[in-house]
């Protein structure tokens, strides 16, 4: 004869409900993780593209030979500058298209006096130094100006930042709802078993043994729960990134998923089936050394 290992746990409303909710759960768990890994990134490929590149400014004077003296002498400067890589003017239609925007046409644009523009990259590994740029501009070019993009980078990286935390408090949020459901579901379950529960005790099961049973079903339907969840989770991220790229023309939206970002998604139910487990395990101790 073998001896049971099993305690005939019965389905109960909560049980059936826990892995409705570990289904909508990890599916918002993995949109905001996917949130969380997108901005986290982009914020750092734009920190390291704006910290790369300065752009220098050139009032229009109303004389074209003087501009282009002032531009020519500007070049020699940036090009003479420690840390810079490369330096170029930019041409008339590029600074009318960075304009064009914020003014009623294109040709209004064209009639105002624009500024003569340079763009200063950073050489491979190295750093410019805008504050010695800006000393050796103001002996030989007193006009130009640097703009480092320092301000507007401040600003945008506060954005993402603010949105990593307003992504990682949701997924706290989730594991805050997640825990509390085990714990009603299994404390409902328990009352369900409460004359079952009390024969195992006289026939001397320890309440370790009975924790375990209920934390295993805990577990298995919130891991059976957060599968189906996941399936049309990771289909609307694909969704969403594919009409992402569709509306920038095929260019990188500042993610790319490598195969660890995959593996993290794919591996979130079982860490809340991990959660859910450890939650009703203890649960059921808690409740059981009350009742003694």
């Amino acid at each position: 004869m073998t001896r049971r290992r099993t305690l005939p746990v019965t389905d109960t409303p909560g049980g059936l409900f826990l892995s409705w909710l570990a289904a909508f759960m990890i599916y918002v768990a993995v949109l905001s993780v996917s949130a969380l890994l997108v901005l986290h990134d982009a914020a750092g490929a734009w920190r390291r593209d704006l910290t790369a590149t300065v752009t220098i400014q050139l009032a229009a004077s109303g004389d074209a030979d003087a501009d282009e003296q002032r531009v020519a002498a500007a070049l020699e400067v940036a090009r003479s500058t420690p840390g810079v890589g490369h330096a170029a003017a930019m041409a008339e239609e590029d600074v009318l298209d960075l304009v064009a925007p914020w003014l009623s046409s294109r040709a209004v644009a064209a009639d105002l006096p624009l500024p003569r523009l340079i763009d200063v990259q950073a050489a491979s590994g190295h750093e410019i130094d805008t504050a010695e740029l800006a000393e050796r501009l103001r002996i030989k070019v007193p006009e130009a100006a640097v703009d480092d993009h320092g301000l507007w980078l401040k600003r945008l990286v506060s954005l993402f930042y603010a949105a990593e935390v307003l992504a990682a408090f949701v997924v706290l949020l989730i594991v805050t709802v997640t825990v509390s459901a085990v714990v009603v579901a299994t404390r409902s379950g328990l009352a369900v078993q409460v004359d079952t529960i009390e024969v195992l005790h006289l026939m001397g099961a320890h309440d370790d043994f009975i924790a375990r049973q209920f934390a295993r079903r805990a577990g298995l339907r919130t891991l059976t729960g957060a599968v189906l969840g996941l399936l049309p989770a990771v289909a609307s991220v694909l969704g969403i990134a594919a009409l992402a790229a569709r509306l920038s023309d095929g260019a990188p939206i500042g993610f790319a998923w490598e195969a660890w970002h995959w593996a993290a998604l794919a591996a979130m139910p079982l860490i809340m089936a991990a959660v859910a487990h450890l939650t009703a395990w203890l649960t059921v101790l808690q409740s059981l050394k009350r009742s003694l």
